[in-house]
């Protein structure tokens, strides 16, 4: 059982979680496709959006030497898009340049040896932040 002391403390330290912070959104998501592919397709209001990897943090492990990525959610849509959606509370992980590391690490995927170039899907990065907001549609909140 917990002291009194001890649980005042871990309910304090459950108040200031959201479930944009890596750890708690990796564990109220892990292997609950449907809740993922639910709350991602009301965010986003995308119906059509179909989450591919019943995990949260997919990995995409490069070449050796490379810098490899952890993706939070690996999604489709009805076109073929791909999508990369990534929760990231912690405003300095939302990078102009990691998002198109974590973009160039998915068309690399998505186009197999002898393949056009021009038979790479639309793949679209989108970072869902606490406050930081780059690029277009915008909605920062105070």
């Amino acid at each position: 059982m917990m002291c009194s002391e001890n649980r005042k403390k871990a309910e304090e330290a459950l108040k200031l979680l959201r479930p944009i912070d890596d750890n708690f959104f990796r564990e109220l998501f892990r292997n609950n496709k449907e809740l993922t592919q639910l709350v991602l397709r009301l965010f986003m209001n995308k119906p059509d959006l179909e989450v591919l990897e019943h995990e949260t943090q997919y990995d995409l492990n490069r070449l050796l030497g490379a810098r490899s990525i952890c993706l939070d959610v690996k999604a489709t849509d009805s076109t073929g898009a791909k999508y990369n959606i990534e929760a990231q509370r912690n405003k300095n992980g939302a990078e102009p340049y990691r998002a198109r590391y974590h973009l160039s690490s998915l068309d690399v995927e998505h186009l197999d040896a002898k393949q056009n170039f021009d038979e790479l899907p639309i793949t679209y990065v989108i970072f869902i932040t606490e406050r930081k907001c780059i690029g277009k549609g915008c909605r920062n909140s105070p």
